[in-house]
């Protein structure tokens, strides 16, 4: 797991990308509920001094979930149905900060300050995608905890963290009808 500031040391320019599409901008958030299936929320992510931060009401579902099970995947808000502008997303673990200075600070200039209860995100994997020329480039970075050693999907990862692939035309897998790499 990384703090923000460790993904951006090791891949800075996915992080860079990651920071213009999620710092105070809304996000989708995604957590499991006690049964297993998966809920999505909306949330105002917060970036600062190297951690990733949000803060939710405490009775709110989400937080609930978080408390239970920290594990969640986060994705960005993207422009319009082609894509523009790219797409960012993320995955980790989640945990309570019960620093109340820290909280503090980071609620400074926001509304009610103190009403709600504050995580901060540690990064697991990173990726994201851009479209250029009809074509999308996906990049992603990861520990080595991501996938299983051995693993038929074991990303390859190149120097700096991060990998880069570039789908081409290429036809659905056959069968599925899915685009391939899905």
């Amino acid at each position: 797991m990384s703090t923000w500031r460790r993904f951006e040391e090791a891949s800075p320019e996915l992080a860079s990308f990651g920071r213009d599409r999620l710092d105070d901008r809304v996000a989708y958030l995604a957590t499991g509920r006690p049964n297993g299936w998966p809920r999505v929320h909306p949330v105002s992510v917060r970036i600062r001094e190297g951690r990733l931060f949000v803060r939710m009401d405490p009775a709110s579902p989400k937080a609930r979930d978080l408390l239970r099970d920290g594990r969640y995947a986060m994705h960005s808000q993207v422009l319009d149905t082609s894509g523009r502008g790219g797409e960012f997303a993320i995955s980790g673990t989640a945990r309570l900060v019960d620093d109340s200075a820290a909280v503090e600070k980071l609620e400074r200039g926001l509304p009610d300050p103190g009403r709600y209860v504050v995580f901060e995100f540690d990064i697991e994997q990173a990726s994201s995608t851009v479209y250029e020329g009809g074509q999308a480039v996906r990049r992603k970075w990861g520990g080595p905890s991501v996938t299983a050693p051995g693993s038929p999907q074991a990303p390859l990862m190149l120097p700096g963290g991060c990998d880069t692939v570039r789908l081409l035309d290429a036809p659905p897998n056959p069968g599925t009808g899915t685009p391939p790499n899905a």
